[in-house]
């Protein structure tokens, strides 16, 4: 991604080109800070030649951990009881059904209730099917409670985390391995994994090619890439625009829909082999929630501000496969590409 210009907001934001194929775009709509209110707008612009959306001005590589709160909630610890009978139930059904090293008294027959529970619940599409040695790298894995988890279910873990307080977090709070940086600067070697995951990170990165491409050379062959990401194709992206909650300015430098994300993937040595559109209630009651905040009396905005009402219209909207969020699981078919 090409720096174009500095402007002149006391030098702390850029204008940048497109970081899928360097081209220039054009401003889509501004917005500003909604979540944790700092000083600034930003603009949302869309490139001309591949479709790929992306934050433009924005804040400068040095200044962007300002807009990063000390109370930033992926970065917080919370502690839950895994010693359970639901958790006892959830590891039979992880050995039983994704093929982790868990062992169980009951037969698989007795857990297809219990899987089928398991499904329904959109958070457990992140418990990822087991795959080759069980090495997992998470980057942009903040208090690490997810790498905890799964490291209780068999996984040899690790994660990575731009922040020096969410990885003394993972550290203190969950006994797990985080190294504190990002991608595309190297931090393992070629090959030591066999999954690595993404998990509402990508949107977050400067350059988000040389972070697909470092995962590619940390993939052993065949290994798996999943990545979580708000959809900017959803009918809530297109209805609130600089309202909608996952938008999330300046934070999220990078906007994807199916397209790029898949063009993405594939630039950097990776085939989208399944996506998955996740709904978000709450998103959408966020989101309609801003949007009133600034006046907009529309009717759809103010029937989803109620539980009941953003409820219909997410279920009206994943009909379509418009939800707030999709997951993607891509396969390492490359890696031959430069930068790798």
């Amino acid at each position: 991604m090409t720096m174009k210009s500095e402007t002149n907001r006391s030098q702390t934001t850029v204008e940048t080109a497109c970081a899928l194929c360097g081209s220039g775009g054009s401003v889509l709509f501004e917005g500003r800070d909604l979540l944790h209110g700092v000083d600034g707008s930003f603009g949302v612009s869309e490139c001309g030649e591949c479709g790929f959306a992306f934050t433009s001005p924005r804040p400068t590589e040095k200044r962007l951990g300002d807009y990063y709160p000390a109370e930033y909630s992926p970065h917080e610890p919370r502690i839950a009881d895994e010693s359970g009978v639901r958790e006892r139930v959830k590891r039979a059904v992880l050995g039983a059904f994704l093929g982790y090293p868990v062992e169980s008294r009951l037969p698989v027959p007795l857990l297809w209730p219990a899987y089928m529970a398991f499904r329904w619940n959109s958070k457990n599409i992140f418990y990822v099917p087991w795959h080759g040695q069980g090495r997992i790298l998470d980057v942009g894995c903040g208090s690490g409670r997810w790498l905890w988890r799964l490291s209780k279910a068999g996984w040899r873990t690790a994660g990575l985390d731009i922040s020096r307080a969410a990885a003394e977090t993972a550290q203190e709070t969950y006994g797990v391995e985080v190294k504190v940086g990002t991608y595309p600067h190297r931090h393992y070697p070629d090959g030591s994994f066999d999954v690595v995951t993404l998990w509402n990170s990508l949107e977050h990165m400067w350059d988000p090619l040389g972070v697909l491409k470092s995962c590619a050379a940390v993939l052993a062959g065949g290994g798996l890439l999943y990545m979580s990401v708000p959809n900017f194709a959803s009918f809530g992206s297109r209805y609130f625009r600089e309202n909608w909650f996952p938008l999330d300015l300046p934070r999220h430098l990078n906007h994807f829909t199916p397209g790029t994300l898949a063009a993405a993937a594939g630039a950097s040595g990776f085939e989208v082999s399944q996506t998955t559109a996740l709904r978000r209630t709450s998103a959408l009651r966020k989101s309609a929630r801003y949007a009133r905040s600034t006046g907009d009396a529309r009717l759809a905005v103010r029937v989803m501000t109620t539980r009941l009402g953003a409820g219909i219209m997410s279920r009206l909207f994943a009909t379509r496969g418009r939800c707030e969020l999709m997951v993607a699981c891509c396969r390492k078919v490359r890696d031959d590409l430069p930068g790798t």
